[in-house]
């Protein structure tokens, strides 16, 4: 795996990777203009699962929610990382995080809690609840308890 992650010299490109692997579109991290066929030639390994994909991509997808909110967030570049987000997040099953992850997701809940209640567009505050109700069916039903209590106190 970790001679599979040398392939990439940024954070855009392997992002841009897996948006093609996913058939998503192009996740722009930056303002450089790019095009996915600039990626192809790293190929994606068919063997990996669509959990991995979620432990390795969901949570820094999430985090750029949060950057991107911390800046002059532009709604196009939002509503990407949302609806790839929301793509991971519906490829994996129910009930597969145990509650040992909730704290490392607590900072991924937060991210798209602000992300709904900003007024950027109806589109991507759509887009960012239901990333947090997929994103909280991941986890077992105590834990999901255990979350809400903790976010909404």
């Amino acid at each position: 795996m970790t001679q599979f992650l040398q392939n990439f010299s940024s954070k855009h490109q392997l992002f841009a990777a897996v948006a093609e692997w996913l058939h998503l579109p192009l996740i722009p991290l930056d303002d450089v203009p790019s095009t996915s066929e600039s990626f192809l030639s790293v190929p994606i390994p068919y063997v990996l699962s669509h959990e991995f994909w979620f432990d390795f991509f969901a949570l820094p997808l999430i985090n750029e929610i949060g950057l991107e909110l911390d800046s002059q967030a532009r709604e196009g570049r939002l509503q990407c990382i949302l609806i790839s987000v929301n793509e991971i997040l519906s490829r994996v099953s129910d009930g597969y995080c145990c509650r040992d992850r909730m704290v490392e997701f607590e900072e991924a809940f937060k991210n798209l809690i602000r992300c709904s209640e900003r007024p950027i567009s109806e589109d991507v505050r759509r887009l960012s609840q239901r990333a947090f109700v997929r994103l909280l069916n991941l986890f077992e039903p105590i834990a999901q308890m255990l979350l809400l209590f903790h976010l909404f106190e």
